[in-house]
């Protein structure tokens, strides 16, 4: 109770099918093991009320394919019904895209003021301090910076 899921899942089935299973969580049975549950993908989700973002939010008769062998799409992101009313937007990209893979990127992007309550802050970009080790007055510097932290914390 208090948490809303968020899963992207690689589900190796078809997860455009119109068939989705259901099973019961209040049976006596061990939920895993329950005869109602097939196993699928698709069933989990139905049975946790998830949202397919990417089927809500993209009315296609058929998707692209998301493994470069394939002709299903057997990448999705479901999300809690809860929290539907916080995504921007969400899609799919090409093969090779950002990183060399067999599979397309799937991608959900959240209002962070609808999702978390508030804005979230922007992360500071690292400066590059790198260490100039041709200038010998800087190494010089940086050694004695280096032992003056040593001795102040006592590890020297």
């Amino acid at each position: 109770e208090g948490y809303f899921v968020i899963l992207s899942a690689d589900g190796n089935e078809n997860l455009s099918a119109s068939k989705r299973g259901f099973c019961p969580v209040e049976s006596d049975t061990i939920h895993a093991f329950s005869r109602d549950h097939d196993g699928s993908i698709l069933t989990l989700v139905n049975t946790c009320g998830l949202v397919d973002i990417l089927k809500l939010q993209h009315k296609h008769d058929s998707y692209p394919a998301t493994y470069i062998r394939g002709r299903n799409r057997i990448d999705g992101i479901f999300v809690s019904y809860q929290i539907v009313h916080a995504v921007l937007r969400s899609g799919l990209t090409p093969f090779h895209t950002f990183f060399h893979s067999d599979h397309r990127a799937a991608y959900v992007d959240f209002s962070a003021s609808l999702l978390f309550g508030s804005n979230t802050y922007e992360l500071m970009k690292q400066k590059g301090r790198g260490l100039q080790l041709k200038d010998p007055r800087v190494v010089d510097a940086y050694i004695q910076a280096l032992f003056d932290q040593l001795e102040y914390h006592k590890v020297i």
